[in-house]
Parts: C-alpha cells; structure tokens; sequence
C-alpha cells in the first residue's frame, strides 16, 4: 500500500518581538530566544558587583564618625584648660601680672601664694617668646596639666608643667610641676 506521504509538520511559531526595539537576534546567536530540544536556556552573563562603593561609602562613614568623634573630644576635654592656659601665660607674658593673679585657683589666693606668684611671673615675663604645647594636656576629671615653653634667647629655655583645676566653673591655674 502506498500512499501520499504524511504533510510536513507546521513550523514552530515564531517569537514575539522585542517589545523595545522591533528586532529579533538571528537564530542561534548567543541569548537567542531559541534554544535545542532537550538542552536548558542560556542564563544571562551576571552584572559586574560594585562592591567598592560599599567598602568606599563604610571607608567614609568610618573617616567621618572618628572626625566628628575626635572633634567633639578635643572641644570639650582638651579646648577648656588649653584655653585657660592660653589666657594666663600671654597676660604674665604682657606683664599684667594682676590680671593673671586673677585667674589663678582659690588656693593660691594667700599672702604666701602671692609672693610664689610674683616670682614665677616675673620669669615667663622676662621671656622672648612663651608657647604652649597643645598636645601636652592631660586631663583627669577636675585636673590638667599642660607644659609651656618659655624661651630666653636662642639657646635658653625653661619647660613647665602648668596644673590647673576646675573651680567654680572655669579652669584655673593651680602652680607649676
């Protein structure tokens, strides 16, 4: 028995279009929307990571909390009695003795006291040149020290310890190391 030979298949149906641009890759190039019978479908290449502008963000945020933290430190702990020393060494520098006495602690506020004092004052002012070392401050609760240099000459200097002590809502200088 022979007979007609059975009709072709249908073709497949073709694929949709691209919905942005209106072409359709050739059959066969990569990502094409056809794929073998029996093989699994191209996935897509993965997008590259950006990983470094995570570690670059935390790098800054770390770089600005420490900033912010060192700042906040400085201007509350350190700022007060380098100020107060500031204050004291330039008046006994410009020779007004009276206005420093002024700021010194209650307990050099004696007769005693006073003597000390004019004596101490009459050897930062007699100085060329007097600065205050702003990492030296050390501070511990009601109590600072902070050193300053008095220079006589090009060859003549005298390093002191300045302590100071909160009285009475200001750090005042309390005698010398």
């Amino acid at each position: 028995m022979t007979g007609a030979p059975p009709p072709p298949p249908p073709p497949p149906p073709s694929p949709a279009p691209s919905a942005s641009w209106g072409w359709e890759p050739p059959t066969g190039a990569t990502g094409s929307a056809t794929t073998a019978v029996g093989s699994a479908p191209e996935t897509p290449a993965p997008k590259p990571r950006r990983r470094w502008i995570l570690v670059l963000a935390l790098a800054l945020g770390l770089i600005l909390v420490t900033t912010v933290a060192g700042t906040v430190l400085f201007v509350t702990r350190t700022l007060p009695p380098l100020s107060a020393t500031y204050d004291f060494t330039n008046d006994l520098h410009d020779g007004n003795t009276s206005s420093a006495f002024a700021q010194v602690c209650d307990r050099l506020r004696t007769p005693a006291g006073r003597v000390g004092f004019n004596g101490f004052a009459r050897r930062v002012e007699a100085a060329d040149h007097v600065s205050v070392d702003i990492l030296s401050v050390d501070r511990n609760g009601d109590t600072a020290t902070v050193k300053f240099t008095a220079e006589y000459g090009a060859n003549d200097s005298t390093k002191t310890t300045l302590k100071l002590v909160y009285e009475g809502g200001d750090w005042r200088p309390c005698g010398s190391a």
